[in-house]
């Protein structure tokens, strides 16, 4: 998963070498644009990607919007680790223009 120094490296070297261009673009007020290898991706067979998406689906489609709460308490850490995973969206030139409030307070 991790880019090492030496991929970043690598990386560097293979752009000065022949800079790679969005396909389709040319260079952004004449800049050269590098393409950074992704190298956590993982490529699935036609098959794969077929039942992953559709598992996909059923997942997202079984989801309900929830409507009456539990009093049951659980560690916060996960809703921690939820924020966390949501906080990776992308956004309009990633201002990332949310905020999250966590209400502990069953009054409120």
């Amino acid at each position: 998963g991790k880019m090492t120094d030496k991929d970043w490296q690598r990386a560097i070297d293979d752009a000065d070498a022949g800079i790679k261009l969005k396909e389709g673009r040319g260079p952004s007020h004449g800049e050269k644009e590098m393409m950074v290898p992704y190298s956590a991706y993982k490529r699935y067979q036609v098959p794969d990607m077929t039942e992953r998406a559709q598992d996909f689906h059923k997942l997202l489609n079984a989801r309900r919007t929830v409507r009456e709460y539990s009093s049951e308490s659980f560690p916060v850490s996960i809703l921690q680790d939820c924020i966390m995973a949501v906080g990776t969206a992308p956004s309009g030139a990633n201002l990332q223009p949310w905020s999250y409030v966590i209400v502990a307070d069953p009054k409120v």
